[in-house]
């Protein structure tokens, strides 16, 4: 749930009206972080980067975000991290985790996702881990004073606009030269840095320094999305809004396998996909590129801890098909998905909770990955010509 902010309240201060957009549970409450904040970046991505260039694009993110809201402890380092780093267990230490996927579980088109974990009843911040496909993507850190297309997306562009996501902003469509617009495009490098509209993002979350009980704020508005252009057009999306794909597979085998991601090159949270154009959305890619899509209904719900892994979470939906809008859709009344809630603790992949029981949604399949976003606007068709969506 990533609505507009339109009135904010906290604690009875009434704040007016801002572009950029902030993050919320699916109570409509805002979710921050309540203790100092630090991100690891997976050693094994940085020697694939380059080692010195990638410690000196982590020391551009920390002094960016350090300038923007010096109340917020923030540090971010390049080091080594351990089995289990990806995910949340109580009572144990845990990393803000910056990793590569080579084998990527989620929709091809998606740069990144990040995995976020969450106090339900506090509304704090418990972790972040953000992952970035490798697999699909070419990631390098590309020379400052210069644009390179044929050599990807650029680390650090792609590292700040997903820390804003770690730390509680959404995407802001209001102008494309935002950290925070949903969209970039190979040998970008303009998301470096933060621009007047992220920092004020971030300084109503942190600008008074970290919030010492829950601020309960309601905030009204719209979803967004992130997405990521080539030279003809997107080729990198987003974990769209609501996207939680089915990756008991891959990101297990990630996590058991750590050794062998010195293989791999990054990992970076949700972040790229639709078009940078703010007048129209090109057809989604994942929708162009799925073998079943699906509009249904949420009949039922079930969440709990993964029995292997048990920093993470995950969740069985029982869907009931109200149209199938492309292939055949029998095998979509029973997915599973990342994300859920146990207790006290929720964890939300690309920013956006488990869609509810009674809620209409948009099924996508792409060989064995499921993703299961919020339906398109009742006005809009998702299907027409290349598929489409209506609403960011």
């Amino acid at each position: 749930m990533l609505p507009r902010l339109l009135p904010l309240f906290i604690t009875l201060i009434s704040l007016p009206a801002f572009a950029f957009e902030l993050q919320t549970d699916e109570q409509g409450d805002l979710v921050q972080w309540r203790k100092a904040v630090s991100f690891v970046v997976d050693e094994a991505l940085a020697a694939k980067l380059g080692a010195n260039e990638a410690r000196d694009a982590v020391t551009g993110l920390v002094a960016e975000i350090r300038n923007a809201v010096p109340g917020l402890p923030f540090d971010a380092r390049v080091g080594a991290l351990s089995d289990g780093a990806v995910g949340y267990q109580a009572g144990r230490e845990n990393t803000n985790a910056v990793v590569a996927v080579a084998d990527w579980p989620y929709a091809p088109s998606n740069l990144a996702v990040t995995l976020t974990t969450l106090n339900a009843r506090t509304n704090e911040i418990l972790d972040t881990d953000i992952l970035f496909n490798v697999s699909g993507h070419l990631l390098s850190i590309l020379p400052g004073h210069e644009t390179h297309y044929d050599r990807g997306f650029d680390f650090q562009n792609a590292l700040t606009h997903e820390v804003g996501h770690a730390l509680g902003l959404a995407h802001n469509d209001a102008d494309e030269g935002l950290v925070m617009f949903s969209s970039t495009f190979p040998g970008e490098l303009s998301k470096r840095t933060l621009k007047q509209d992220d920092r004020d993002g971030l300084a109503t979350l942190y600008g008074a320094g970290l919030p010492a009980t829950n601020t309960n704020a309601s905030v009204a508005g719209s979803n967004s999305r992130l997405g990521a252009e080539g030279e003809e057009g997107p080729v990198a999306g987003c974990s769209a809004t609501g996207a939680m794909p089915m990756l008991l597979v891959g990101l297990l085998g990630l996590l058991r396998n750590r050794r062998r991601a010195a293989s791999a090159v990054v990992a970076a949270g949700a972040m790229f996909a639709g078009s940078t154009a703010l007048a129209a959305e090109p057809a989604r890619p994942e929708l162009q590129k799925a073998d079943a899509v699906a509009l249904a209904r949420v009949l039922d719900r079930t969440s709990a801890t993964h029995p292997t892994t048990p920093g993470l979470i995950y969740t069985r939906l029982t869907l009931s098909t109200s149209s199938c809008l492309k292939g055949s859709c029998d095998d979509l009344g029973s997915v599973v998905v990342w994300g859920g809630r146990v207790g006290d603790i929720e964890q939300v992949v690309s920013h956006e909770p488990v869609p509810a029981t009674g809620a209409e949604v948009l099924v996508i399949r792409t060989g064995r990955v499921v993703s299961v976003q919020p339906a398109p606007a009742k006005n809009s068709n998702p299907v027409v010509g290349p598929l489409q969506t209506a609403t960011h």
